[in-house]
């Protein structure tokens, strides 16, 4: 399969000077695109084995983009500055031209091989999908001591809607070639959403006097994005109409960040200098889209099917969700209806946003004409989590058990030991859950994640042109939401810093709920030196601490219940106490599993690597990842006037 390509552009761009002190700029881009056979979803993941007709046909028909610019120099102290762009992107996914009406995505399990036709295709069917438009306005006053800047940036967006369809609605799974399973869909589907506003309203001041410079702003962040009425006609196999209805505030947030920054040259010889900054920052807004209750209907379903005639058709009434025919019956009876299994409470939709607050502060020193030594400290704190609690369970609906650990010299105590503090539900209330998201300060606790870090390095010029540049790096993350282990009904929230740290405690509940690794260092230098005949050398090496194995024991042994546990039919877990010696930084640690059936029961981290031979009752893998990587570059580079050619290049890595 082979993906045919190709777009068309065109831009135009215009400048106008109406008056000695107002400029008008204009820009216009208009661009037609087909992406003929292109592969979305989970088929992206298949392409190899796809065949022409199970792609999908993307087309954008068209996108425009209008942009205009305002620019007035009142004076030579005052600026005024604003644009506005429009933008209109138009785009259609429909499946193959010519694909036969009939046409059924078809998947062979056992190689996923696809065929027939595309499997499920996220399509904007209407002429124009999304509105947006996003004006902006600045003025910049400059004084003899003061700079002041101050301005606003608006989003808007409306009309937005996307469409899910099926070819015929159905999808077939083959197992060596013989048909196994049709799953439906309740297609087509229409989702709508409108972003009201993603406004940010700011205003700073550089201040100078003397031997002191502050920088000191405050800015005002709001959203609010709302859901209309849906109405959602029946369809092949959704025989009832839905209607959903509007939502207000998907979600609306307003928040105030303030921002300093001081820069101080206690000594009149203006060798030093002392560095402060702060300031409190917004995250990326969210997905509107868990708001929505039309995201919410039910809209795939399966079922067996036994194609006792080998005619490769369903011989049986799809519409019906019992079985009969050749079909069992479907193995959702929510199909077609909305189920909203997970509410926000107000509190986290409404004036809630997550944000960090970053710190930093250092002294720069020259030492020599040319060469200067810079000595800082950062810290970043992320804040305003959620947690995440199963209305339809409590604590005492879930009962703790151990787990034995394997016999191993680097584990406390050699091993052979238990590890408790988890929890298993009962079978009375396994399957049941009624999620809702709330502030961790409901639950009486709160989620942290900080970093600290001090970096110290060396600046030099050297003649010729030449530098050089080195020093070290040391920092770690912390991250802890025990205030949810010791509560098994609840789960914390991913952390926001996207670290391999965070998936440890989002999707291992019975990990460490603190996790402290050791500081993370590097050692780095770089620097460039003009040689004869307008070369230039350019030596580099780094240091830096290397990834520790990742070994997994799987014990078959039933896990021993600290008292009457039940079925081990669910877990959730709680970590022993924070001070425990089996901590771990999961971007470099050792892991351990065990499984009871088919369920996952503990997934413990540490910061020794474990190794071992593999034994009858556990299974180790280990990957070569040393301790401590050393890698130096060399580069020979040729400058000419107009450009520059790397000639050469040595690398080495040395890794103990």
């Amino acid at each position: 399969m082979i993906n045919d390509f190709w777009g068309n552009n065109a831009s135009l761009r215009m400048t106008w000077q109406a008056t000695a002190k107002n400029q008008f700029s204009f820009h216009y881009e208009w661009e037609k695109r087909c992406d003929c056979t292109h592969l979305m979803g989970n088929n992206a993941t298949f392409q190899g084995l796809s065949a022409g007709e199970a792609t999908d046909h993307q087309i954008f028909l068209p996108v425009d983009i209008l942009q205009m610019e305002w620019t007035s120099p009142v004076s030579n102290k005052l600026l005024f500055n604003g644009g506005i762009q429009f933008a209109r992107p138009t785009f259609s996914t429909s499946p193959q031209p010519g694909l036969w009406p009939g046409a059924v995505a078809i998947t062979e399990d056992t190689t996923g091989q696809r065929w027939g036709a595309e499997p499920g295709i996220n399509s904007y069917l209407t002429p124009s999908t999304r509105h947006k438009i996003e004006p902006r306005l600045s003025m910049t006053y400059v004084t003899g001591s003061h700079a002041i800047k101050a301005g606003f940036n608006l989003t808007h967006e409306w009309g937005q809607l996307q469409t899910t369809i099926v070819p015929n609605d159905v999808n077939y799974t083959f197992h060596l070639g013989l048909p196994v399973t049709i799953t439906q869909f309740g297609t087509p589907l229409t989702v709508r959403d409108n972003m009201k506003a993603d406004l940010g309203v700011y205003g700073r001041d550089q201040w100078t006097h003397g031997r002191l410079t502050v920088n000191a702003g405050l800015r005002f962040d709001y959203i609010k994005d709302d859901v209309p009425a849906q109405h959602l006609p029946p369809t092949r196999f959704r025989l009832s109409a839905v209607d959903t209805p509007a939502v207000d505030c998907t979600p609306c947030q307003s928040d105030f960040s303030p921002r300093v920054s001081v820069a101080l040259r206690p000594i009149r010889t203006g060798k030093t200098a002392l560095k402060f900054a702060a300031g409190r920052y917004m995250l990326a807004r969210g997905n509107s889209g868990i708001y929505n209750p039309a995201n919410f209907v039910v809209n795939t379903a399966a079922r067996q099917w036994n194609d006792t005639n080998g005619n490769f058709v369903p011989d049986c009434d799809l519409t019906l969700i019992t079985a009969n025919g050749e079909c069992q019956v479907l193995n959702n009876n929510r199909f077609g209806t909305v189920n909203i299994t997970t509410t926000y409470a107000d509190n986290a939709r409404l004036d809630y946003r997550r944000n960090n607050v970053q710190f930093s502060g250092g002294v720069q020193h020259q030492l020599l004409p040319g060469t200067s030594l810079n000595v800082s400290y950062y810290r970043t704190t992320w804040n305003k989590f959620t947690v995440t609690d199963n209305l339809l369970t409590t604590p005492a609906d879930y009962n703790s058990y151990c787990v034995p650990l394997p016999s191993d010299a680097r584990l406390p105590g050699g091993g052979g030991s238990q590890l408790c503090g988890l929890y298993a539900v009962s079978a009375a209330k396994f399957g049941q859950s009624q999620s809702l998201v709330a502030r961790t300060s409901d639950y009486g606790g709160e989620q942290t994640d900080v970093f600290n870090g001090v970096d110290v390095i060396l600046n030099a010029r050297l003649p010729r042109g030449g530098f050089l540049t080195g020093g070290t790096s040391t920092g770690r993350e912390v991250f802890d939401n025990c205030f949810a282990a010791e509560q098994p009904d609840l789960t914390a929230t991913a952390f926001t810093n996207p670290s391999v740290a965070a998936p440890t405690l989002t999707n291992n509940p019975s990990g460490f709920c603190r996790v402290s690794p050791p500081f993370l260092t590097q050692v780095k230098l770089q620097g460039s030196y003009p040689v004869a005949w307008d070369f230039r050398f350019r030596p580099h090496t780094r240091t830096r601490r290397g990834f520790r194995s990742t070994p997994v024991w799987s014990s078959p042994m039933r896990p021993s219940p600290s008292r009457s546990a039940g079925p081990f039919l669910a877990t959730r877990a709680r970590s022993p106490s924070p001070t425990s010696s089996l901590r771990s930084r999961p971007t470099r640690t050792g892991s351990a599993s065990s499984t009871c059936g088919s369920t996952r029961i503990l997934q413990a981290r540490r910061r020794a690597p474990l190794s071992g031979q593999p034994g009858r009752a556990q299974r180790a893998e280990r990957k070569l990842d040393p301790e401590r990587e050393h890698e130096l570059r060399a580069e020979l580079e040729e400058t000419h006037a107009d450009s520059r050619r790397a000639v050469g290049e040595v690398r080495g890595q040395l890794s103990f």
